[in-house]
Order: structure tokens, then sequence, then C-alpha cells
């Protein structure tokens, strides 16, 4: 699974140690949590703080691409 954490940072002007330090753990961990499996919960915390849905963190497969009404996440939709 395909992420967009470190883009939905660079967009709101937040650095990785940065979203670490908010989530109370190490860039270690956070690197860990978001490169092996993360779950759920771990994305829902990320999403939490960076003010986004969950399902925003993760790339879509090629058939499917998220869409948005101006800033605003409106989901995901097949292509």
């Amino acid at each position: 699974m395909e992420l967009r954490i470190k883009e939905i940072c660079k967009e709101k002007g937040l650095k990785l140690p940065d979203l670490a330090k908010r989530l109370g753990i190490s860039r270690q961990a956070l690197s860990k949590r978001i490169n092996n499996n993360p779950t759920i919960e771990s994305l829902s915390e990320i999403a939490e703080i960076l003010k986004v849905d969950p399902i925003e963190l993760i790339v879509p497969s090629s058939d499917y691409s998220h869409f948005y009404s101006g800033d605003e996440w409106l989901g995901i939709r097949r292509k």
C-alpha cells in the first residue's frame, strides 16, 4: 500500500519530525509505522493530526483517484 503522508505533510507545511513529535514517537518509529503495513489506528492518529480523512492518506490503485472540489476532499472514484 502506497501512502501520501509525506505529500500531505508537505502541503500543510509540516515536516515528518514534527509529525512524529505530535504523535509522541521518534522519527524512526514514525518511519516504521509508515513503511511497515500501518494499522488503521496509526493511520487514524496521523490523519487526525493532519486534519484529513484517513482514506486521503492512501494512494488509490490505478483505476481510482482522489477527487476534490477546490481544496475540499470529496472522496475516491473510478477513473
